[in-house]
């Protein structure tokens, strides 16, 4: 399995990090062998918004061939909504693809036509960009079919284990989660 989690500078860390982490735990707990994460952006490196620089590995247009892509989060998406040069990297095929956005990174989704009849969520400064796109959903988590979205930087890990679910299995993403999980 291939994912694709899309960066562009000044990202929101913990929209990348931790759910870079979870979907990592796969490949490093060895519960499915073919499974690899990319970081994709047309530039080697991008700088987080705290100041983490973060090496990328695969360009944008790498997220068409991905089993699964999820679009970051920050204050950069509301320029790349209008990025024609940004935009025309991603074909993506929702019959083929698993597709999610955290925070922000759901208006990228709405531009690029994925969310029209749909219901999604975003970070609550976004939630009136995000209507002329979609039907705005005030949870943490939404899933519409091949689509999901997350609201605010802690929905991270419903997305990871939502895509771990969706490619490989509940068990799997039910290890990955026991894993991280806080004792009781």
């Amino acid at each position: 399995m291939k994912i694709g989690i899309v960066v562009f500078e000044n990202f929101t860390d913990l929209d990348f990090y931790l759910p870079w982490d979870l979907l990592n735990r796969v490949r490093l707990l060895k519960l499915y062998e073919d499974w690899t994460i990319d970081i994709l952006n047309d530039s080697p490196t991008v700088n987080s918004a705290a100041g983490l620089i973060l090496q990328t590995t695969k360009p944008l247009k790498y997220a068409n061939e991905c089993d699964a892509v999820l679009f970051c989060s920050g204050y950069e998406t509301r320029k790349l909504i209008s990025d024609k040069t940004f935009l025309e990297n991603f074909k993506l095929n929702e019959s083929r693809q698993i597709i999610a956005a955290i925070d922000s990174g759901a208006l990228i989704l709405g531009e690029l036509g994925h969310l029209k009849g749909r219901k999604a969520t975003t970070y609550p400064t976004a939630f009136g960009l995000l209507s002329s796109y979609c039907e705005v959903v005030q949870k943490p988590f939404v899933e519409d079919g091949p689509i999901a979205t997350g609201a605010r930087c802690l929905s991270g890990d419903r997305l990871a284990l939502w895509i771990i679910e969706r490619l490989v299995g509940k068990s799997i993403a039910d290890k990955v989660f026991e894993a991280v999980r806080p004792l009781d």
